[in-house]
């Protein structure tokens, strides 16, 4: 039975500790960690303006960085293979050892709410409650962020890309669930980047686009 997936994820940051990076990385025509080494899906992969273009066959593989911001909504394609790495650097080091810091909350806390919105085929054995979705009173709920109109779009600012390979460092993309679901044997897939992906994953504000490329090692 294949995945299915929803048609839009989204992430509502709420409250981000002052010493808390945590970007929310996606990687755009990716379903898993196997398809970051082969070539993306196509009609998937974005212009420079933030839309979209027939994909090719290069080895590029697109990664966006989308900092923690409170009060900023993330909406993307469901389909799309995303992560928090934590610590922020956590892709960039040789070794991981000990356990990440949580304590105190003003400081290392990300509060987050995470909800996906379905087409015409909802997920399977969720129970719908039929009472409830035609209660008229639900629109009576407090709303408290800004009207849809006021909202800002956020196209990813392109990184400088690095083509000498001499300049660029290794990462290693950690993946969850099991084989079937990371599409991969490895619990880790090895890429490339130039030294612009840790500036990307400790910006604080910019939603960033980075080239990365399968390891040459």
């Amino acid at each position: 039975v294949p995945f299915r997936y929803p048609q839009n994820g989204h992430v509502l940051y709420l409250q981000v500790g002052t010493r808390v990076r945590g970007p929310t990385c996606i990687f755009p025509g990716r379903t898993s960690g196997g398809e970051l080494l082969r070539p993306p899906v196509k009609d998937t992969i974005r212009n420079k303006d933030g839309g979209d273009k027939d994909g090719d066959n290069d080895d590029k593989i697109e990664l966006v960085t989308v900092p923690a911001v409170p009060g900023r909504l993330l909406r993307f394609q469901g389909r799309e293979l995303h992560a928090v790495p934590r610590p922020t650097d956590l892709w960039l080091l040789k070794f991981v050892q000990g356990a990440p810091d949580f304590d105190p909350e003003e400081e290392w806390g990300r509060s987050v709410i995470l909800f996906n919105t379905w087409g015409s085929e909802p997920p399977l054995e969720v129970p719908i409650d039929e009472e409830l979705a035609n209660d008229s009173t639900k629109n009576d709920v407090l709303c408290c962020c800004r009207k849809k109109e006021e909202w800002r779009p956020v196209v990813p600012a392109n990184s400088s890309e690095d083509k000498d390979q001499n300049g660029r460092v290794s990462a290693k993309v950690w993946l969850l669930g099991d084989y079937r679901r990371r599409g991969h044997q490895m619990q880790t897939v090895k890429l490339e980047a130039s030294e612009s992906l840790r500036q990307a994953l400790y910006e604080e504000q910019i939603v960033t686009s980075i080239q990365m490329f399968p390891s040459t090692a």
